[in-house]
């Protein structure tokens, strides 16, 4: 923090060295109190408040931190700490689009800003801008080589649209700068069990917890990779404690919900379920994992009252209340298939499927900023699959009809990746490929249809078998 060098009416020398006496010795309150007095008597220096602005962030006071910076940065708008200050504030409120207004206002000021490059990859990254995101990380790295956070960021940018080789090198190159980078190993850790390299990803959990005992996100993402492993009661401990160190962490619950169902916890797996619901409501996944410990129990008169409570729960989101109204009718309604009840049940399902109609569909190979509403016309019948209806052979014979368009096999219902409702993510490469392998366990080796195989051709997924595998390549 310096001071800038402006011809207003200013504080004394010795009211400025005890300020930056007071922030630089980890007096935080001293300071609050010294440069709130100062901006009261010297309200148009700007240096004043740029100070209150940092402290007020410090506690907490995240608002009065915004009302602070913006007064510094109108009276010093040359000052490219203010333009950077304000946007790590507009960031923390979530006012992303604005938070890169403003760092890129400081990169202006000052292009060799390392810092600013960095943290605006984050925001960009928030705003679903992945390319210029890792443009962004990869300047602060050219300015600042040894810089550990901004490769770590890389990292995470690469992970998340599927680089994952290239993530992995980047989260080693974090920690080879800083050894002590407990938040680089757990990433890490996730892109290695993301690998499939699972006995890596186990190592790596240990030390990102070892260096930071409290890291519940740690705890939670070594629980899932001890349950790929098998290793049932240590993820299990690994989820409690992460419930533990976060007794609101709605991922964790649901991870353990999932774990103690797969043991035969039913009971306690559907407890955990409703913790979440009751925590948020509108957390889509819950409602999907809870059919199969409600399958459970469905029959138990006591079990039946009580889980007949959860559909009674207010969701705000339309995906949700569909994702509730399809459970509804295949848990409660369906055992009094036929009844007023159950009918009225299945219109309730279909009238939202009727009414959506605000769905996007995000191509990957576009921008990631563009969003592409499809092109459909204007009444459009999509089948809903009901085991044993029909449904599924009628859906088959019209998929290739030139003239109708049709939406995913159902049976992928359980395996796309939904975006909180909105977005339909199109994934090519291997979270596909992920995708029908879930597809092949659950459907076709039941069926003894594994002599099978998976192709991409042409971007497209497709079974074939594999004595015809080299015609097709």
């Amino acid at each position: 923090m310096n001071e800038s060098d402006i011809n207003f009416s200013k504080p004394s020398k010795y009211q400025l060295d005890t300020l930056l006496g007071y922030f630089q010795a980890g007096r935080y309150i001293e300071a609050e109190k010294l440069s709130l007095s100062i901006t009261q008597e010297f309200p148009e220096h700007p240096f004043a408040w740029k100070a209150l602005a940092l402290l007020l962030k410090r506690t907490g006071k995240i608002n009065e931190a915004l009302i602070a910076i913006k007064k510094s940065v109108e009276l010093d708008p040359k000052d490219n700490e203010n333009h950077y200050n304000l946007a790590i504030i507009l960031q923390g409120l979530g006012k992303f689009n604005e938070a890169e207004t403003s760092y890129r206002k400081a990169i202006d000021l000052k292009p060799g800003h390392a810092e600013a490059y960095c943290n605006m990859g984050v925001t960009l990254q928030k705003l679903g801008k992945s390319d210029d995101a890792q443009t962004s990380y990869r300047k602060a790295i050219e300015l600042k080589t040894n810089y550990a956070e901004a490769y770590s960021n890389l990292g995470a940018t690469l992970q998340e649209i599927g680089k994952l080789e290239e993530a992995e090198l980047n989260f080693r190159k974090a920690i080879s700068l800083k050894i002590d980078y407990a938040e680089a190993y757990n990433n890490l850790a996730v892109t290695l069990k993301e690998l499939e390299k699972l006995d890596d990803a186990e190592i790596n959990y240990k030390k990102a917890i070892s260096l930071k005992t409290d890291y519940f996100e740690a705890y939670n993402n070594f629980g899932v990779t001890l349950n790929v492993l098998g290793k049932l009661e240590e993820a299990e401990l690994n989820f409690r404690k992460a419930i533990a160190l976060k007794n609101n962490y709605i991922e964790a619950y649901s991870n353990l919900g999932n774990l103690l169902f797969e043991k035969g916890d039913v009971l306690n797996s559907i407890d955990c379920f409703k913790k979440v619901i009751k925590l948020n409501p509108n957390y889509i996944p819950t409602w999907l994992n809870l059919f199969y410990p409600l399958q459970v129990i469905k029959t138990q008169k006591l079990s039946k009252e009580d889980y007949s409570l959860l559909f009674d729960v207010h969701t705000s989101s339309k995906y949700t209340q569909i994702t509730k109204s399809i459970l509804k009718y295949r848990i409660k309604d369906r055992l009094n298939r036929g009844s007023f009840s159950s009918n009225n049940s299945l219109k309730e399902v279909f009238s939202m499927f009727a009414s959506d109609e605000s769905t996007f569909i995000k191509n990957t190979n576009t921008p990631s900023s563009e969003l592409i509403k499809p092109a459909l016309p204007k009444k459009i019948t999509a089948l809903l699959h009901f085991g044993r209806s029909g449904t599924g052979l009628l859906h088959s014979l019209i998929d290739n009809h030139p003239e109708v368009s049709t939406l995913p096999s159902v049976y992928f219902n359980e395996f796309l990746t939904i975006s909180y409702g909105k977005i339909l993510s199109l994934v090519v490469g291997r979270r596909w490929l992920i995708v029908l392998l879930h597809f092949i366990q659950y459907y076709l080796m039941p069926l003894q249809l594994i002599q099978f195989t998976l192709v991409i051709k042409n971007l497209s997924l497709i079974l074939v078998k594999k004595k015809d595998l080299q015609k097709l390549v």
